[in-house]
């Protein structure tokens, strides 16, 4: 992904990609949960929200 990666000292409020982000849209701003697409894997991504877990 191009750009800075967010600082872990001070991350930003929200999706910690929206800045560097082409899919980004106002949602971005506030924090997402996880969601879990597998035994082992998560995201935190909006565009997956409405996506049901197993």
């Amino acid at each position: 992904m191009p750009g800075q990666p967010p600082s872990l000292l001070a991350p930003p409020s929200g999706c910690r990609f929206a800045e560097r982000c082409p899919l980004r849209f106002a949602r971005c701003a506030d924090d997402p949960e996880a969601i879990i697409l597998g035994d082992r894997h998560r995201v935190r991504c909006w565009l997956l929200a409405d996506r049901e877990t197993p």
